[in-house]
């Protein structure tokens, strides 16, 4: 399957609401992921572009609980308060700003997400002065403050950016811009690890570096086999399942392992 297969499927809900609502998950992590989809049901993009900078983020942030609503308003519920997991220890990561950030970059990209990410796709190399640019996608707000810092920009890019492009690609008949994202997603370095990659690296190729030696293809990898076969027990589905396992000594086994799991990383992309 393609690298555009986890995305919003652009036919339902068209190309700029479904980088919307992917861009959401992605701002709301493993925690407040739920809460950011029942968010961005109640209020979609085009309901934000109708609006002032100002009303479009007092209307997110209503909508999310965190300010109060008044009982005589018509249309969906907001959410309440306590489904959001707030962190004190890491202020950034905190749902408040991240709500407040999706409604300034829905503000600032009011005509199009994708100028931007299209403007990047080519203009990639994968150097500093590459992320330098990314990054200023999510500057939101005249203070230049980002939404996100560089570790989750990288995630954003690969898990969010690359998908949704790969998915316009196809529904615009660009042949040369499919082939591009594809490129730039097989050989993009390694992003941060997770508990996922983690596992995969430690217990199946029984090796603990494995996770961050890997490109993000790779890492993709370790993912899917994790979520879609180790968690569910469906060993003997597993693709790895002819390959013997690997002692700590085993390096070509390890290595054949990993080429299997870099392979199934390369035709999906992954979701952390």
């Amino acid at each position: 399957r393609d690298i555009g297969v986890r995305c919003v499927v652009p036919g339902a809900v068209g190309d700029e609401e479904a980088f919307y609502r992917m861009l959401a998950d992605a701002l709301g992590f493993a925690e407040n992921r739920a809460p950011f989809a029942k968010l961005v049901e109640r209020v979609p993009l085009e309901s934000l572009r109708r609006l002032s900078a100002l009303n479009s983020e007092r209307l997110l942030l209503r909508m999310a609980g965190f300010t109060p609503s008044r009982a005589s308003m018509e249309g969906p519920e907001p959410l309440a308060a306590h489904e959001w997991k707030r962190s004190r220890a890491h202020p950034g990561n905190d749902p408040y700003g991240r709500v407040v950030g999706l409604a300034r970059l829905a503000e600032r990209y009011r005509t199009s997400f994708y100028p931007p990410l299209i403007e990047a796709v080519w203009e990639s190399d994968l150097t500093r002065s590459w992320l330098r640019r990314w990054e200023r996608f999510f500057v939101a707000g005249d203070d230049g403050k980002k939404v996100v810092g560089e570790s989750q920009a990288k995630d954003i890019w690969v898990n969010v950016a690359l998908p949704a492009l790969i998915v316009r690609s196809e529904t615009h008949g660009d042949e040369a811009l499919r082939e591009r994202v594809i490129d730039l997603y097989r050989t993009h370095p390694s992003l941060q690890s997770n508990r996922r990659t983690r596992w995969v690296a430690e217990h199946v190729l029984r090796d603990e570096s494995a996770d961050r030696g890997a490109l993000a293809a790779g890492q993709q990898g370790m993912i899917e086999l994790r979520t879609l076969f180790c968690e569910p027990k469906r060993c003997a589905e597993c693709p790895l399942t002819d390959s013997p396992v690997p002692s700590r000594g085993a390096t070509a086994v390890r290595g054949t392992r990993r080429e299997a799991i870099r392979r199934s990383g390369s035709t999906r992309a992954g979701r952390e």
